[in-house]
């Protein structure tokens, strides 16, 4: 992973609540590409509305999108002493898992996304 990598992970632990911006820095790392103010995802077909980047920071669904090709999530678990939840996804190919924690459950599944397409 490299430092702006690392900074954008940072970025999104550090949020407090969902927000436009954070959905196309999210968007941006994950290889979006905004044309004619549409989002195109990697390698398929346009998705976004209004010029804005997907929700994926108040949209599980949207969150989802994130995840690569080839991992899967494993369980995604509120924590209750805390308020987390918790995201654990894995990839038997890249032999290999990755946990996240945040208190909003789409922003816990960006994160664990992210850092699966970093490794």
């Amino acid at each position: 992973m490299t430092e702006e990598q690392r900074a954008q992970i940072t970025k999104i632990e550090a949020a407090t609540a969902p927000s436009w911006e954070l959905d196309e820095t999210i968007a941006r790392a994950a290889g979006w590409k905004k044309h004619d103010e549409v989002w195109y995802m990697p390698g398929s077909y346009m998705l976004g509305q209004s010029g804005f980047a997907p929700k994926f920071t108040s949209s599980i669904d949207r969150a989802m999108l994130l995840v690569p090709e080839g991992w899967n999530i494993i369980s995604m678990d509120q924590v209750l002493s805390d308020g987390f939840w918790g995201v654990d996804i894995a990839s038997i190919e890249a032999k290999s898992a990755i946990y996240s924690q945040h208190k909003i459950l789409p922003i816990a599944i960006c994160i664990a996304a992210l850092k699966a397409r970093f490794v």
